[in-house]
């Protein structure tokens, strides 16, 4: 992991740190020239600046901290501004006075914020003694980042690696969950098609049957359509033999009479 000496944007985690630990809005300058001017004094052994806060104890920690971002910055060649800036006199100025130019400046300067997923991807520090000082934050909150750099949070990875474990687990598990839901979709379908499909074999076979029945009721109405056809027809046969023989009959009385 890289840390703010070495990587500018990483500023924007630092700040997020910071704001968690002091509980105001910052800025990423006022930290940086903050920060600048605490490796000033760490470096000019200026004890009076640094104590002008906190408990031995609270003192104590706060040098081994300086300590530590002091031997990073020589080590990524980040050269702090410890001497006044351009148009600023802050090297004469008292305690007081600097304590005031300070604020004001930070006041001055636009808020940069860092959007909520940010602080909540770094690695959160619980509030030290101190947090009530900016210094003292600062320094703690820019530590804790560099040593990142050195030391990567073996507890975070391990977290990170169980979360991992578990969301694979569970995108495997709603994978299974869809195939079962696609594959018992497709059954259903299936299911249907073949049950379309009877449907529509039982409607063909019933067809069939009214086709035949048909076809047997139009035989069986031309059979006795023919019947009746014979049957007049015989009847008329009948009726003339009948007149034939009434024909004959008189023929033979004119003949016998003659």
């Amino acid at each position: 992991m890289a840390n703010p000496f070495e990587q500018p944007q990483r500023w924007d985690e630092v700040l997020a740190n910071v704001d968690y630990l002091v509980a105001r809005p910052l800025t990423i300058r006022a930290i940086r020239e903050r920060l600048d001017l605490l490796i000033g004094y760490f470096r000019r052994n200026d004890r009076v600046n640094l104590r002008k806060s906190g408990t031995e104890e609270q003192y104590g920690e706060k040098e081994r901290l300086l300590q530590d971002v002091s031997d990073l910055a020589r080590e990524f060649s980040y050269a702090p501004r410890t001497q006044p800036r351009k148009g600023n006199a802050t090297a004469q100025r008292k305690p007081t006075e600097l304590l005031l130019a300070q604020k004001t400046r930070d006041a001055a300067l636009p808020t940069v914020r860092v959007p909520p997923a940010v602080r909540q991807q770094s690695c959160k520090r619980p509030a030290a003694p101190f947090a009530q000082h900016t210094e003292a934050a600062t320094v703690d909150a820019v530590s804790f980042v560099t040593r990142e750099s050195a030391q990567p949070c073996d507890s975070q990875q391990i977290r990170g690696l169980r979360g991992l474990q578990t969301l694979g687990m569970m995108l495997l598990e709603k994978r299974e969950v869809n195939e079962f839901t696609i594959k018992q979709r497709e059954l259903d379908l299936q299911e249907q098609r073949m049950a379309h499909g009877e449907e529509r074999l039982a409607l063909d076979e019933r067809k069939l049957m009214l086709e035949e029945k048909k076809f047997h009721m139009e035989a069986s109405s031309r059979a006795q359509e023919h019947k009746e056809i014979i049957q007049e027809v015989k009847k008329l046969f009948e009726e003339q033999e009948k007149r034939i023989e009434e024909l004959v009959k008189e023929n033979l009385s004119c003949f016998s009479k003659v």
